[in-house]
Protein backbone atom coordinates (compact mmCIF):
# COMPACT_ATOMS: atom_id res chain seq x y z
CA UNK A 1 0.00 0.00 0.00
CA UNK A 2 1.08 3.44 -1.05
CA UNK A 3 1.75 5.71 1.88
CA UNK A 4 1.54 9.68 1.38
CA UNK A 5 5.04 11.38 2.28
CA UNK A 6 6.14 13.10 4.86
CA UNK A 7 5.93 16.58 5.85
CA UNK A 8 9.25 17.90 5.46
CA UNK A 9 8.11 20.49 8.74
CA UNK A 10 7.46 16.69 10.52
CA UNK A 11 11.13 15.51 9.61
CA UNK A 12 14.32 16.84 12.10
CA UNK A 13 16.81 18.60 10.06
CA UNK A 14 20.87 18.80 11.22
CA UNK A 15 21.31 22.24 12.47
CA UNK A 16 23.79 24.44 11.14
CA UNK A 17 25.61 27.93 12.58
CA UNK A 18 25.97 30.98 10.30
CA UNK A 19 29.87 31.26 10.97
CA UNK A 20 30.02 27.89 8.98
CA UNK A 21 27.29 28.11 6.88
CA UNK A 22 29.21 31.54 5.66
CA UNK A 23 32.66 29.89 5.47
CA UNK A 24 31.13 26.92 3.23
CA UNK A 25 29.83 29.25 1.19
CA UNK A 26 33.03 31.21 0.49
CA UNK A 27 35.06 27.79 -0.06
CA UNK A 28 32.06 27.14 -2.57
CA UNK A 29 32.18 30.22 -4.79
CA UNK A 30 36.01 30.29 -4.84
CA UNK A 31 36.21 26.55 -5.87
CA UNK A 32 33.41 27.54 -8.60
CA UNK A 33 34.76 30.35 -9.67
CA UNK A 34 38.06 28.59 -10.21
CA UNK A 35 36.72 26.37 -12.59
CA UNK A 36 34.92 28.49 -14.41
CA UNK A 37 37.88 30.80 -14.99
CA UNK A 38 40.22 28.23 -15.54
CA UNK A 39 37.93 25.89 -17.91
CA UNK A 40 39.46 22.92 -19.29
CA UNK A 41 39.86 20.02 -17.46
CA UNK A 42 39.77 21.65 -14.71
CA UNK A 43 35.99 22.15 -15.29
CA UNK A 44 35.58 19.11 -16.76
CA UNK A 45 37.11 16.94 -13.52
CA UNK A 46 35.43 19.46 -11.00
CA UNK A 47 31.82 18.86 -13.03
CA UNK A 48 31.74 15.30 -13.28
CA UNK A 49 32.90 15.20 -8.97
CA UNK A 50 29.78 17.44 -8.71
CA UNK A 51 27.52 15.62 -10.71
CA UNK A 52 28.78 12.09 -8.58
CA UNK A 53 27.50 13.80 -5.46
CA UNK A 54 24.51 15.15 -7.25
CA UNK A 55 23.72 11.54 -8.58
CA UNK A 56 24.08 10.43 -5.06
CA UNK A 57 21.64 12.41 -3.33
CA UNK A 58 19.12 12.06 -5.95
CA UNK A 59 19.62 7.79 -6.11
CA UNK A 60 18.89 8.19 -2.07
CA UNK A 61 15.66 10.66 -2.65
CA UNK A 62 14.23 8.35 -4.86
CA UNK A 63 15.90 5.10 -2.90
CA UNK A 64 13.27 6.49 -0.30
CA UNK A 65 10.48 5.81 -2.54
CA UNK A 66 11.37 1.83 -3.65
CA UNK A 67 12.90 3.24 -6.66
CA UNK A 68 16.05 2.23 -7.98
CA UNK A 69 18.76 3.73 -10.60
CA UNK A 70 21.86 1.83 -11.99
CA UNK A 71 24.85 3.74 -10.46
CA UNK A 72 26.61 1.42 -13.31
CA UNK A 73 25.07 2.87 -16.30
CA UNK A 74 25.12 6.74 -14.85
CA UNK A 75 29.01 6.71 -14.24
CA UNK A 76 29.66 4.97 -17.18
CA UNK A 77 27.34 7.52 -19.72
CA UNK A 78 28.64 10.24 -17.53
CA UNK A 79 31.93 10.15 -18.17
CA UNK A 80 31.17 9.60 -21.89
CA UNK A 81 28.99 13.07 -21.81
CA UNK A 82 32.25 14.79 -20.18
CA UNK A 83 34.36 13.75 -22.46
CA UNK A 84 32.51 14.93 -25.77
CA UNK A 85 31.47 17.83 -24.26
CA UNK A 86 35.24 18.62 -23.79
CA UNK A 87 36.02 17.56 -27.21
CA UNK A 88 33.06 20.31 -27.96
CA UNK A 89 32.64 19.44 -31.46
CA UNK A 90 31.96 15.18 -30.79
CA UNK A 91 29.03 16.01 -28.79
CA UNK A 92 26.53 14.97 -31.40
CA UNK A 93 27.42 11.70 -30.38
CA UNK A 94 25.72 11.85 -27.02
CA UNK A 95 22.75 10.70 -28.81
CA UNK A 96 24.69 7.36 -29.41
CA UNK A 97 25.43 7.10 -25.79
CA UNK A 98 22.06 7.90 -24.65
CA UNK A 99 20.81 5.10 -27.25
CA UNK A 100 23.29 2.47 -25.53
CA UNK A 101 22.73 3.46 -22.09
CA UNK A 102 19.00 3.03 -22.83
CA UNK A 103 19.59 -0.40 -24.62
CA UNK A 104 21.93 -1.75 -21.64
CA UNK A 105 19.20 -0.62 -18.67
CA UNK A 106 16.57 -2.33 -20.39
CA UNK A 107 18.33 -5.35 -20.69
CA UNK A 108 18.96 -4.83 -16.94
CA UNK A 109 15.35 -4.42 -16.29
CA UNK A 110 14.34 -7.16 -17.85
CA UNK A 111 17.35 -9.76 -16.16
CA UNK A 112 18.27 -8.07 -13.43
CA UNK A 113 18.18 -10.06 -9.91
CA UNK A 114 16.06 -8.69 -7.92
CA UNK A 115 14.05 -8.02 -10.62
CA UNK A 116 13.50 -4.02 -11.30
CA UNK A 117 10.13 -2.45 -12.47
CA UNK A 118 9.28 0.06 -15.39
CA UNK A 119 9.61 2.80 -13.19
CA UNK A 120 13.20 1.99 -11.63
CA UNK A 121 14.05 1.72 -15.62
CA UNK A 122 12.28 4.66 -16.40
CA UNK A 123 13.82 6.79 -13.22
CA UNK A 124 17.41 5.49 -14.21
CA UNK A 125 16.92 7.34 -17.82
CA UNK A 126 15.47 10.27 -16.46
CA UNK A 127 18.35 10.35 -14.38
CA UNK A 128 21.11 10.17 -17.05
CA UNK A 129 18.87 13.44 -18.80
CA UNK A 130 18.59 15.14 -15.63
CA UNK A 131 22.07 14.98 -14.04
CA UNK A 132 23.97 14.03 -17.34
CA UNK A 133 22.83 15.59 -20.58
CA UNK A 134 21.28 19.00 -19.29
CA UNK A 135 24.01 19.86 -16.52
CA UNK A 136 26.87 18.93 -18.74
CA UNK A 137 26.32 21.92 -21.30
CA UNK A 138 28.23 23.64 -18.53
CA UNK A 139 31.12 22.77 -20.12
CA UNK A 140 29.94 23.15 -23.77
CA UNK A 141 28.97 27.10 -22.80
CA UNK A 142 32.16 27.45 -21.44
CA UNK A 143 33.96 26.47 -24.54
CA UNK A 144 31.13 28.73 -26.67
CA UNK A 145 33.21 31.10 -28.94
CA UNK A 146 36.27 29.92 -27.17
CA UNK A 147 39.87 29.87 -29.76
CA UNK A 148 42.59 27.47 -28.59
CA UNK A 149 45.62 29.56 -27.24
CA UNK A 150 43.20 32.48 -26.52
CA UNK A 151 43.46 34.77 -23.54
CA UNK A 152 41.36 34.44 -20.66
CA UNK A 153 39.62 37.82 -20.25
CA UNK A 154 38.56 37.33 -24.08
CA UNK A 155 37.40 33.97 -23.87
CA UNK A 156 33.39 34.15 -24.60
CA UNK A 157 32.48 31.03 -23.41
CA UNK A 158 34.00 33.06 -19.55
CA UNK A 159 31.41 35.76 -20.26
CA UNK A 160 28.30 33.46 -20.89
CA UNK A 161 29.00 31.38 -17.66
CA UNK A 162 29.17 34.57 -15.71
CA UNK A 163 26.19 36.04 -17.84
CA UNK A 164 23.74 33.05 -16.41
CA UNK A 165 25.22 33.41 -13.29
CA UNK A 166 24.26 36.94 -12.61
CA UNK A 167 21.39 36.70 -13.94
CA UNK A 168 20.10 33.92 -12.13
CA UNK A 169 21.56 35.38 -8.56
CA UNK A 170 19.81 38.58 -9.09
CA UNK A 171 16.18 36.82 -10.24
CA UNK A 172 16.70 34.83 -7.00
CA UNK A 173 17.70 38.09 -4.98
CA UNK A 174 15.52 40.13 -6.58
CA UNK A 175 12.14 37.36 -6.25
CA UNK A 176 13.03 37.15 -2.35
CA UNK A 177 13.17 40.84 -1.80
CA UNK A 178 10.22 41.68 -3.92
CA UNK A 179 8.31 38.95 -2.31
CA UNK A 180 9.03 39.74 1.00
CA UNK A 181 7.85 43.67 0.43
CA UNK A 182 4.99 42.79 -1.95
CA UNK A 183 3.96 39.25 -1.24
CA UNK A 184 0.62 38.49 -1.24
CA UNK A 185 -0.22 35.52 -3.76
CA UNK A 186 1.20 32.10 -3.69
CA UNK A 187 3.20 30.86 -6.88
CA UNK A 188 2.41 27.50 -6.28
CA UNK A 189 2.29 26.28 -2.73
CA UNK A 190 1.88 22.70 -3.38
CA UNK A 191 5.61 22.56 -3.99
CA UNK A 192 6.56 26.65 -2.28
CA UNK A 193 4.84 27.42 0.02
CA UNK A 194 6.95 30.52 0.80
CA UNK A 195 7.51 31.96 -3.26
CA UNK A 196 4.71 34.42 -4.50
CA UNK A 197 3.45 35.81 -7.88
CA UNK A 198 4.74 39.26 -6.66
CA UNK A 199 8.03 38.03 -5.96
CA UNK A 200 8.54 36.10 -8.99
CA UNK A 201 7.69 39.18 -11.48
CA UNK A 202 10.21 41.20 -9.50
CA UNK A 203 13.25 38.32 -9.71
CA UNK A 204 12.17 38.40 -13.23
CA UNK A 205 12.62 42.20 -13.77
CA UNK A 206 15.49 42.49 -11.51
CA UNK A 207 17.49 39.51 -13.40
CA UNK A 208 16.28 41.33 -16.96
CA UNK A 209 17.95 44.41 -15.54
CA UNK A 210 21.28 42.84 -14.86
CA UNK A 211 21.05 40.64 -17.74
CA UNK A 212 20.80 43.94 -20.26
CA UNK A 213 23.27 45.66 -18.37
CA UNK A 214 25.89 42.77 -18.20
CA UNK A 215 25.16 42.35 -22.48
CA UNK A 216 25.42 45.91 -23.31
CA UNK A 217 29.30 46.42 -21.40
CA UNK A 218 29.44 43.09 -23.55
CA UNK A 219 28.63 44.24 -26.38
CA UNK A 220 26.09 41.94 -26.94
CA UNK A 221 23.34 42.41 -28.67
CA UNK A 222 19.91 44.16 -26.48
CA UNK A 223 17.39 42.26 -28.54
CA UNK A 224 18.80 38.90 -28.17
CA UNK A 225 19.73 39.46 -24.66
CA UNK A 226 16.24 40.80 -23.97
CA UNK A 227 14.95 37.61 -24.98
CA UNK A 228 17.98 35.24 -23.84
CA UNK A 229 17.58 36.41 -20.31
CA UNK A 230 14.13 36.13 -20.20
CA UNK A 231 14.07 32.36 -20.98
CA UNK A 232 17.36 32.17 -19.12
CA UNK A 233 15.00 33.47 -15.72
CA UNK A 234 12.05 31.07 -16.74
CA UNK A 235 13.94 27.87 -17.05
CA UNK A 236 15.82 28.46 -13.56
CA UNK A 237 12.77 28.72 -11.60
CA UNK A 238 11.26 25.15 -13.82
CA UNK A 239 14.61 23.66 -12.62
CA UNK A 240 14.12 24.53 -9.19
CA UNK A 241 10.77 23.66 -8.64
CA UNK A 242 11.53 20.31 -10.26
CA UNK A 243 13.71 19.52 -7.55
CA UNK A 244 11.59 20.67 -5.60
CA UNK A 245 9.14 18.03 -6.24
CA UNK A 246 11.37 15.73 -6.01
CA UNK A 247 12.40 16.41 -2.51
CA UNK A 248 8.39 17.17 -1.76
CA UNK A 249 7.43 13.33 -2.81
CA UNK A 250 10.39 11.86 -0.79
CA UNK A 251 9.39 13.91 2.49
CA UNK A 252 12.50 15.46 2.62
CA UNK A 253 13.83 19.55 3.02
CA UNK A 254 17.43 19.43 1.61
CA UNK A 255 18.53 17.09 -0.92
CA UNK A 256 21.27 16.55 1.22
CA UNK A 257 23.77 17.74 4.02
CA UNK A 258 27.70 17.35 2.87
CA UNK A 259 27.35 21.43 1.84
CA UNK A 260 26.24 22.02 5.77
CA UNK A 261 23.75 25.06 6.00
CA UNK A 262 23.75 25.28 1.85
CA UNK A 263 21.83 21.43 1.90
CA UNK A 264 23.58 19.46 -1.22
CA UNK A 265 24.29 19.47 -4.48
CA UNK A 266 21.10 19.15 -5.72
CA UNK A 267 19.74 22.41 -3.93
CA UNK A 268 22.35 24.39 -4.59
CA UNK A 269 22.60 23.93 -9.19
CA UNK A 270 18.59 23.16 -9.30
CA UNK A 271 18.66 26.71 -11.29
CA UNK A 272 21.36 25.91 -13.62
CA UNK A 273 20.14 22.25 -14.50
CA UNK A 274 17.53 23.75 -17.25
CA UNK A 275 18.85 27.35 -17.68
CA UNK A 276 22.13 26.47 -18.71
CA UNK A 277 21.20 24.36 -21.90
CA UNK A 278 18.57 26.92 -22.61
CA UNK A 279 21.45 29.94 -22.60
CA UNK A 280 23.77 27.51 -25.06
CA UNK A 281 21.15 26.74 -27.75
CA UNK A 282 20.11 30.15 -27.69
CA UNK A 283 23.80 31.74 -28.34
CA UNK A 284 24.78 28.86 -30.50
CA UNK A 285 21.83 28.16 -32.45
CA UNK A 286 20.06 31.68 -32.66
CA UNK A 287 23.18 34.19 -32.19
CA UNK A 288 25.94 32.41 -33.78
CA UNK A 289 23.46 31.06 -36.81
CA UNK A 290 25.08 27.63 -35.57
CA UNK A 291 24.02 23.85 -35.43
CA UNK A 292 19.65 23.37 -35.93
CA UNK A 293 19.81 26.88 -36.96
CA UNK A 294 21.77 26.47 -40.00
CA UNK A 295 20.73 23.12 -40.64
CA UNK A 296 16.93 24.57 -40.78
CA UNK A 297 18.27 27.42 -43.38
CA UNK A 298 19.73 24.77 -45.68
CA UNK A 299 16.60 22.85 -45.32
CA UNK A 300 14.02 25.49 -46.64
CA UNK A 301 16.74 26.39 -49.35
CA UNK A 302 16.35 22.45 -50.94
CA UNK A 303 12.91 22.86 -50.16
CA UNK A 304 12.62 26.12 -52.63
CA UNK A 305 14.88 24.22 -55.03
CA UNK A 306 13.08 21.46 -55.29
CA UNK A 307 9.45 23.58 -55.76
CA UNK A 308 11.14 25.42 -58.70
CA UNK A 309 12.65 22.28 -60.33
CA UNK A 310 8.58 21.23 -59.97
Amino acid sequence: MLTPPKKTEDIPQPTTNKKGRVKMGLLLGAFFVMMVAFGGWFLSVGFFVAMSFAFQELKTLLKSQKVFVSPTIYYTSLVCFVLLAHAHNKFGWMWAVMMLATTVASFQWLFHQPRRTFVDLSATLFTLFYLGVLPVHTILLRGEGVVAGEPLLQQDGLYYIVWVLLVIIASDVGAYYFGKALGRHLLYPELSPKKTQEGALGGLATGVFVGLAYAYMMGFPLQHSFIMTTLVIISAALGDLVESKLKREAGIKDSGFLLGGHGGFLDRMDSYIFSIPMAYYYIHWVVHHEGIWQELVTFGQKLLEFNIRF
